[in-house]
């Protein structure tokens, strides 16, 4: 992978807060974005060409992206760490949670653990807690939402091991969407 393309990402679930990663630096540069007055696209400034989410577990930055040089190849980070995502990844997650489950205010404070597998052997793994109650009640308070709510809208890393399950690397984040 290019070491110095910068790469576009949203906050998972914020869509006011966007980052940038620099892939030789391992670091995110979080930035908030303002919303756009008016009628119409583009809704939050500055307009972003986005390759993928990041979020932050108990204080742990988390990614998981395309980068525009290698867009076949789907990039989960963890910290400092980075993995390639591909068809020999596997991944374990608990506490379990069932798939179109709606979010429960209960489960803003499970202990969690992400672990992810190659052939046979543990490369990668993250215990953390959400703590995110308020933002669960923020959405959680909308009657008639747009879309339904999901657990994995709250938990980045529910949603890679949902993806890593499915075998859908191959096409999420497939092309980098303005936002």
């Amino acid at each position: 992978m290019n070491d110095e393309a910068e790469i576009s990402l949203i906050r998972h679930h914020v869509y006011s807060q966007a980052a940038t990663l620099k892939s030789a630096e391992c670091e995110l540069n979080v930035f908030e974005r303002r919303l756009r007055g008016g009628d119409g696209p583009p809704y939050w400034l500055p307009e972003l060409l986005v390759h993928g989410s990041f979020d932050i577990l108990d204080g742990t930055p988390v990614a998981l992206y395309r980068a525009a040089a290698e867009p076949r190849s789907l990039w989960l980070q963890i910290g400092r760490q980075r993995f390639e995502i591909d068809g020999s990844a596997q991944s374990r997650f608990s506490p379990t949670f069932e798939e179109d489950e709606e979010p429960a205010l209960e489960s803003a404070e499970l202990a969690r653990r992400f672990e992810l597998w190659r052939d046979g052997s543990l490369i990668a793994s993250h215990d953390y807690v959400l703590n995110d109650r308020e933002k669960r009640l923020y959405y959680g308070s909308d009657l008639f939402p747009a879309w339904p709510d999901e657990e994995e809208n709250y938990d980045l890393l529910l949603l890679a091991h949902r993806i890593i399950g499915k075998g859908a690397w191959s096409t999420a984040f497939e092309k980098p969407l303005p936002a």
